[in-house]
């Protein structure tokens, strides 16, 4: 859970399990993703933006918080 240089800070989830239509699949066959509760998260860190749709970002949350709203870790398909 940290963040890629080109995306300034913020972490990037999907709201669901879904791909957006015309992209490039998010999940990935084989690949593992995590789910998190955002109840957890401080009020005003979670932004869904949805470009692409379903898209939430998710801004200056300590990576402590981001643990403790950790819920599970999956391998695709689940």
């Amino acid at each position: 859970m940290v963040p890629r240089p080109k995306d300034n800070g913020e972490l990037s989830f999907r709201d669901s399990i879904s791909n957006a239509l015309g992209e490039e699949p998010v999940l990935r066959s084989g690949k593992e993703f995590i789910a998190v509760d955002i109840s957890k998260l401080p009020p005003g860190s979670v932004i869904w933006d949805n470009v692409p749709d379903g898209h939430v970002s998710v801004k200056n949350v300590p990576l402590e918080i981001m643990q403790d709203a950790l819920i599970g870790k999956w391998t695709f398909p689940r």
